[in-house]
Order: structure tokens, then C-alpha cells, then sequence
């Protein structure tokens, strides 16, 4: 009878061991689970923090600088001039100016290939050669992205002539518009490249309550009303509460004001979230920009990130994360080892 005791016993205390190690297996299963959930989340938040930061200044008041500057003669009935790899810089405005350097007429189509091979063109235009003088055709390119591009100019021309061809960067795009006393306010600095199969996009900004901010936004490439192919935006700002405010809903983007501007004030400091989607099915670069209204004072501090808003979404460095999940990956593993020790200790004593 005491060895039947003993042995209900015993296989008593075999289940409620395997029992604990289940249940362990399982808690460290759901904390490895949970810890990498939460890395994911803060490597996203930290990405997404870091790729939202607006451009230098100093890169914005970039002195012009001359990539072409030259006269080219083109040969009837067709010609085509190509310029390979020229690099051009992230977020910079270029001009090209085409003009007519001897008493004659033609036609030109211009393409700019950018590094993902996606083309801007410009077809048909008419250069002749007036009472007033030459007349020129001004092509102006904000760049999205650095890298090497090509341009490629084709004329149609019935007799021989010479072209005079000016390819510059200019102090950055919209620097009509932004002043020198408004570069000292600029929050926010972006171009982004629209396709038809990437036109949405989102930007993360810190707003603060009490404080006017004026929205600028345009097209920084050409557009060719011709060819009939629609071009819209829907913008909308997201408050830290998720409270959507629509701006521009289908809005035309065809015409020739390039650029449009409101101003916003929000009544919650926190995240706010910028979101734009293109409607185009061809490529086309869209800049926008964030500046504080002369009527605020600069109390935004849109370099200090936040630790957690209202949301829920909150920012935690990486290394703490990665630090944080070794050392309970650590904590585990040793109470493991504990209890094999704890179990192996118990089945000796039976």
C-alpha cells in the first residue's frame, strides 16, 4: 500500500512539474512575443522619426551653380543632344533654359531621366526667333532624390542653327516665396516623388498649440496640359488624437499656380501626422513646406522628440529596447536552468 502512496505521489509531483515547465515554456513563449512586437513597433516610430527630419538649412541656400552653359549648333531636319550622368542633389531646384542663339526656328522635346529611370518630358515646343529677339524655354526640376540623371534634348529644325543651352541649381525650390527671414522659420522641407504606383505618403510633425503655421505646397515639376492625364492631391493633417482635417480633397493640380499655402493651428501639442496622396499616372515631384506665420512666435521645438502623446504612440531609443530584451531573455533562461535543477533535485529525493 506505502509503494502504491508512493508512487501516486510521485506521479503527482511528475505532473505538476510538467505542468510549471508548460506553463513557463508558455510565459516565455507570450514575453518574447510581446518583446518583439514592441521592437518592431519602436524600430517603425524610430524610422519613421529619423527619415521625417527636414533637410539643412544649408542645403536649402545653395549658392547656383552652372552644370551647362553653353552654345550647341543642331543639324536639320533632326538632331539630339544627351547628357549622361549628371548628378544632381536631393531637394535642390535646377532650371534649364533653352534659347536660340542665330535668327531661326525649331521645335523641342526635353526628357530628364532621374536614377529610377522614371522620365519628365516636355514635347513640341516652339522656339522662333522674333521682332523682340529669341524667344527661350524655361524647364525647372526639383529633385526628389540624388543621383545621376540624364538629359536628353531632341529638335526638329528645317534649316541649321545654334541653341544656347543654360543648366543651373538655383537657391532651392520655392525660394521665391521663401525669404530670407522666412528660412530662419522653416519647420518642415520636402520634395517627394509621385508614381502611379506610389502615390501615398506620410510625414510625422511636432505642432504646438498657440502657434500659427503656414503650409506651402506645388508642383516642382512641369506638367504638360495637352496630354490630358489627370493630376489631383488629397491632403489631410491628422491630430494627435486621430482627428483628420482635409485640406485638399480631388484637388486639380494642372494648373499654372504652382504653389498653394493655408495656415493651421492646432488645439492639442503633439504628433501630428501629414498624409498626401497623388492621383497621376505619370511621375511628378511634389514640394511642400512648413513654416512658423509672421504673427507666431517661434516657441516649436521640432527637434525634440516626444517620449509619449495622447495616442499612445511613444518613442524609445533602439539600444534601450535591444539592451532591455536580452536582459529578460537572460532573466528566463536562468530561471529555466533553476527549475531543471529544482526538478532534477526532486525526482533524486523519490
Amino acid at each position: 500500500m506505502r509503494v502504491l502512496l508512493l508512487l501516486i505521489e510521485l506521479k503527482r509531483v511528475v505532473n505538476m512539474s510538467k505542468i510549471r515547465t508548460i506553463y513557463l515554456y508558455l510565459g516565455i513563449t507570450i514575453l518574447i512575443i510581446i518583446c518583439f512586437l514592441l521592437g518592431g513597433r519602436f524600430m517603425e516610430q524610430s524610422k519613421i522619426l529619423s527619415s521625417n527630419q527636414s533637410p539643412q538649412i544649408t542645403d536649402i541656400q545653395e549658392e547656383q551653380t552652372f552644370l551647362i552653359d553653353s552654345v550647341y549648333t543642331i543639324e536639320a531636319p533632326f538632331d539630339t543632344i544627351e547628357f549622361d550622368t549628371i548628378y544632381l542633389f536631393q531637394y535642390i531646384a535646377y532650371c534649364l533654359n533653352i534659347s536660340l542663339a542665330s535668327p531661326h526656328s525649331c521645335e523641342v522635346n526635353i526628357s530628364l531621366i532621374d536614377p529610377d529611370l522614371s522620365s519628365y518630358d516636355i514635347n513640341e515646343r516652339k522656339l522662333e526667333w522674333g521682332y523682340s529677339g529669341a524667344e527661350y524655354i524655361i524647364f525647372s526640376f526639383g529633385t526628389a532624390m540624388a543621383g545621376n540623371y540624364s538629359l536628353i534634348l531632341s529638335f526638329v529644325a528645317e534649316y541649321n542653327l545654334n541653341v544656347h543651352l543654360c543648366f543651373f541649381s538655383k537657391n532651392g525650390c520655392f525660394e521665391e516665396v521663401i525669404r530670407k527671414n522666412e528660412i530662419e522659420t522653416l519647420l518642415f522641407y520636402r520634395i517627394t516623388k509621385f508614381t502611379s504606383t506610389s502615390a501615398y505618403i506620410e510625414h510625422n510633425i511636432w505642432l504646438n498649440t498657440e502657434v500659427d503655421y503656414q503650409f506651402f505646397m506645388g508642383r516642382v515639376t512641369p506638367y504638360i496640359k495637352e496630354n490630358g492625364v489627370p493630376l489631383s492631391i488629397n491632403y489631410s493633417i491628422v491630430d494627435p488624437r486621430g482627428i483628420e482635417f482635409r485640406i485638399y480633397d480631388s484637388f486639380n493640380l494642372t494648373s499654372d499656380i504652382q504653389l498653394y499655402t493655408f495656415h493651421f493651428q492646432t488645439a492639442l501639442p503633439g504628433l501630428h501626422v501629414i498624409r498626401l496622396e497623388v492621383l497621376s499616372k505619370i511621375p511628378v515631384n511634389i514640394g511642400y513646406y512648413v513654416i512658423f506665420s509672421e504673427s507666431s512666435e517661434q516657441t516649436n521645438e521640432p527637434q525634440t522628440l516626444p517620449s509619449i502623446n495622447s495616442m499612445g504612440n511613444f518613442y524609445v531609443p533602439i539600444q534601450i529596447v535591444f539592451y532591455l530584451s536580452l536582459f529578460l531573455s537572460l532573466i528566463l533562461i536562468s530561471l529555466l536552468y533553476l527549475l531543471k535543477i529544482h526538478q532534477r533535485k526532486s525526482s533524486t529525493k523519490f
